[in-house]
Order: C-alpha cells, then structure tokens, then sequence
C-alpha cells in the first residue's frame, strides 16, 4: 500500500547540530532536521535509479513494510525477475560490515509487530556499483544445505556536503521472516549473477525467545563514542567470548560527530573482530540502539543502524522509538532527544509520548505472559553527574517518569553521563521530587569508550561507580530476566579481562 511520507529537512543543519552535541550538551534549540521512514528490503517497489524514493517495499517473507529514506539515492529495489537479472557486481562487490537488525510494525497489536524471535534484518556494504542483495541463510553451517534464499534491496548514502570522513556508500539491507525461535542459523551475504556471486563468510547468529518460562541474558553498555583506550572493541570482544549474551541494549552516543561517517565505520569495524583477531559481535549479536544527542539524526547513524519502522505509525518519525518481547520482558527502546529538547524537532515530542502511553498500557495487559518491563534511552531521568541539572535531563525526567509509574515499569537503563549510578527504587512525587522505597529502578550504565566522568550523589542513589581515573576503562551491565527474577551485575571494564563486579541488584516478583 502506498503511504504518503514527509520529505526529509535538509540537511545543511547537521553540522551546527554535530557540533553542538559534540559537547554533549543539552540545549533545548538545537536545530535538527526531521527524519523521514527508513531503509527497507525488497520484494515490492521500483527497480534502479530511485531518487528521494518514498514508497513502501515489501519484505518478500514478511508482514510488515518498509520505506526508503528520503535523502537516499539510486534505491534498487528489484521486485521481478526480469529485474533483479539487472543486479550488478562492482569493482570491489565483498560485503563489509555486516551487521544484524530489525524491522517491523510498532503499534502495539499490529499485523508484522516487531519480533525477534522470528524475524531478522540484515545490513552491510559493499562499492557504489554492486546491487547484487541475496541473504542465504539455514540451520546448518554448510551452505551447500540450506533452503532460504531471500533478495532485498539496496542504496547510496550520500556523503553530503555536511559529513565528514567518508564518501558515498552503498548500503545493502534484507529482510527475513518465518524463523524459529531460539534458533542458531548461518548466513551469508552477497549474491550476484549465476555463476559469479561473491558471498561474505558464513556467520552466526539466533533467533530469541518471546516465552516468559525461558531465561534470557541481555547486556547494557552505552556512550562509546571516542573509542578511548579502545574499549568498545575489548568490550564487544569480551561479550562475545561469554557466549551467553542474547541481545546487547545501547543507550546512544555511538560517535564523537553526528556527521563523521569514517567514525561510524570504525565503530562497525571495532565491533567485528576483538583485539586477539577473533570473531566479535558484530553480524552475530543483535544489538538494539537507542539514538543519543551526539547521533543528532543525521543519515550515516540511520544507515549504520537497522532500526524497526512503521510507515503508517511513525510516519517521518521512523526508526525512533519500538518494542518487542525478549523472553519474560517487554522491552522500550526510546529515542528522547527531541522530548528532552522540544524545538529540535516539532510534533516529535507528543507523538513518541502518545505511542509509548499506548504501548504501555498494552505492556500492562500482557503482563502475565511478559512479567517486566525495562526500557532503554540516553538521557538519565535520575543521575547525580556532569548532566544533572541540564535542562534536557529534567525535561525527559518530567515527560518520563510519570508513565513509568503509572505502568509499573521494572528498570530504565540510561547513558548520557560517562559513569555507572543505580538509584533507589522511586515514584516522581506532586512536588517533582522523589519519592523514594517503591517504583522503577533507574540506571545509567555508560562508558565503552567515552571518556570518564565523576560520579555525585543524591537522595535516590543507591550505588555509583567511577571509572574516570582507572584502572579500568569502562562499565557495562549484564541482565539474567527470569519469570520470576531479574538480576543485574554490574562490571568494570578493564583491559586486563578480570572486570570485577561493582554492583548487583536483584528483583522479584
């Protein structure tokens, strides 16, 4: 069905807003431009040189549609065979990057709503010239078995004359559904005509679980931008050596500069293989991302990330906020830097406000089946650091807190300022203060690679860590959710491997 989408703000103001996130600050006039639906997979629309294409793409295997973003170029989007003959390999056709995502409709009890238990998006990058998009995927590691093959689409990011440290890319992304829940698959990537596709290596991955009677283990990190002492590599390299992570939450701010392309590069790149040279998270661990002030909406954060879209829920507003079910929890991940900046981008506020009061009350519903609720965004609602009194902060603290109360929500997993801080349980009081002995767990869980901040201390802390001044490099927090028990462990991440555990909470029900 065809939408009718906003056309993308240009944009020429993503440098000022780079440059004035680059500070992490949290002006409320930011200038930012609006973004439109994103990237989807083929099976339906036009075949080659779409410009500024907007129509929905249909996912062959799937529910739900998606929708190129306006600022993309050259959209191949074969939707017969007479065109996808037309597929071409390039110069340089080996997929890089290859990385894991979602998509999927978000209002809740659509028809295709977001769900990683059956359901995969894939992602990766290859020259300007090859269109060649085929996932091939099964249950066994050798290709020669396998029975899905699924093509999907691809496009040209734009450098723009605002972005630094790179140049166009090709993007490639797919779309696959029908999947079994807590399955491993192998995959690989590429494709072209007969006889002469260039495929990825195979890689790994499983499906999740939507059962409350099945234990999951989700990890938290957050804020890795500046990559200091490399720790967002030895951290996705450690996580992916547990073996036991099903799904990685990332609380925003990936890079320095919203515009720095080659920035984002290096994070997809730190991400693929640890510093021992081994296979890393990255195309094998589904990583969901909550966008932070230093992405400031600009197209190379879009194309890095493959975020759930609805066109007929979100709007322009695509790719921002969704949910989904991980074992027992229902899980919010929220963008909140235009609730917590109002101006930056108008009519956002009230429409992720109005979906996430929708998505709760249904969360309340269902909370038989899915007993906790968590939910994951960058500005820390209750942290006693750098950002403590920022207008931005007190602003989502405001916007927030009360729908967490009135659903009952479990725990808030936020980034923003560089440290580790658990508060009390609480409830936002008549008087904007806390209300402290019952409520949400809140938890700023953030540095993989942003450099340090102090820790402060207020009424609702219950625990803080500071890893500014060493040994250690970093935080990050490891979640075991059962039906009736969600723990949480907090670690130091340090460059020796011991990461000794700095916090640990534990909630029942």
């Amino acid at each position: 069905m065809m939408r009718a989408m906003r056309r993308l703000a240009s944009l020429a103001p993503l440098l000022i807003v780079a440059f004035a996130a680059q500070g992490c600050g949290s002006s409320s006039s930011d200038p930012s431009p609006a973004p439109s639906g994103g990237a989807g997979a083929g099976g339906a629309g036009g075949a080659g040189g779409a410009t500024g294409a907007t129509r929905p793409l249909s996912p062959s295997t799937c529910a739900y549609d998606t929708t190129p973003r306006m600022e993309y170029t050259d959209v191949f989007a074969p939707k017969s065979d007479a065109e996808l003959a037309k597929q071409a390999l390039g110069a340089a056709p080996q997929p890089k990057r290859v990385r894991l995502g979602l998509g999927g409709a978000v209002a809740p009890g659509a028809a295709g709503r977001v769900d990683a238990s059956r359901t995969i998006a894939i992602a990766w990058e290859t020259d300007l010239e090859t269109t060649a998009t085929t996932v091939e995927l099964g249950t066994s590691p050798d290709p020669a078995a396998w029975t899905t093959r699924v093509d999907g689409f691809s496009y040209v990011v734009p450098e723009g004359k605002a972005a630094i440290g790179g140049s166009d890319l090709r993007m490639h992304e797919a779309h696959v559904c029908g999947l079994e829940p807590k399955t491993t698959y192998y995959y690989r990537v590429g494709g072209g005509p007969p006889g002469k596709e260039v495929w990825s290596d195979v890689i790994p991955f499983h499906t999740l679980t939507t059962s409350a009677d099945d234990k999951v283990v989700i990890a938290a990190t957050g804020d890795s931008r500046g990559e200091n002492k490399n720790a967002w590599q030895i951290l996705q390299g450690r996580l992916a050596k547990r073996g036991d992570i099903d799904v990685q939450l990332f609380s925003g701010d990936m890079i320095d500069l919203a515009t720095d392309q080659g920035a984002y590069g290096k994070w997809l790149d730190s991400a693929t293989t640890g510093v021992d040279g081994a296979p890393s998270t990255l195309g094998r661990m589904l990583l969901l991302q909550a966008m932070g002030n230093h992405e400031a909406y600009s197209s190379p954060f879009f194309a890095t990330v493959v975020q759930p879209q609805d066109p007929a829920a979100q709007g322009k507003f695509s790719e921002l906020f969704f949910s989904l079910e991980v074992g027992p929890a229902h899980v919010i991940v929220l963008d909140d830097f235009a609730i917590g900046s109002a101006t930056a981008m108008p009519g956002y506020r009230e429409q992720a406000l109005a979906w996430l009061k929708a998505d709760l009350d249904a969360a309340v519903k269902d909370r038989a089946a899915h007993p906790w609720i968590l939910a994951v965004h960058h500005h820390g609602e209750w942290t006693s650091s750098n950002h403590a009194d920022d207008k931005a902060v007190l602003e989502v603290r405001k916007a927030l807190t009360p729908l967490w109360d009135e659903a009952g929500v479990d725990l808030v997993l936020d980034g923003h300022d560089h440290n580790y801080e658990r508060s009390k349980k609480l409830k936002l009081g008549a008087d904007g203060k806390p209300v402290i002995g019952a409520g949400t767990s809140y938890v700023v869980c953030a540095g993989s690679g942003a450099d340090g901040y102090g820790t402060g201390t207020s009424a609702w802390t219950d625990k803080t860590f500071d890893y500014s001044k060493g040994p250690a490099i970093g935080v990050y927090a490891v979640l075991t959710i059962e039906r009736s028990k969600l723990s949480l462990e907090a670690r130091a991440l340090t460059p020796a491997g011991d990461d000794p555990v700095v916090d640990q909470l534990e909630l029942t029900k």
